[in-house]
């Protein structure tokens, strides 16, 4: 429906010196991801997230508006993630 390409201003240059390390360049980009495809988070029912390390996987979750950071442990869960049962998606 939509894809972006894109990161905040000078990311590269904050990557030992970010204010904000718990950031994948999401928290910029999915917003407007969500725009141009006309859905927001709640629309998704699937989803297939990459990041070349585990937390990053998990902080994209966040930002892309899957759930709330301190709801991210649960979310994750084998259960909850895994087809066709798992309820992530229906909670938020």
């Amino acid at each position: 429906m939509a894809t972006a390409q894109g990161s905040n201003y000078r990311h590269n240059a904050t990557i030992e010196n970010s204010a904000d390390l718990r950031f994948t360049n999401f928290k910029t980009l999915a917003p407007r991801l969500f725009e141009m495809a006309g859905i927001t988070a709640k629309d998704v029912d699937c989803a297939q997230m990459y990041e070349h390390f585990s937390g990053a996987v998990m902080i994209s979750l966040v930002e892309h508006g899957f759930c709330k950071p301190e709801e991210v442990m649960e979310f994750v869960t084998f259960e909850n993630i895994t087809a066709p049962k798992g309820q992530a998606a229906g909670q938020h």
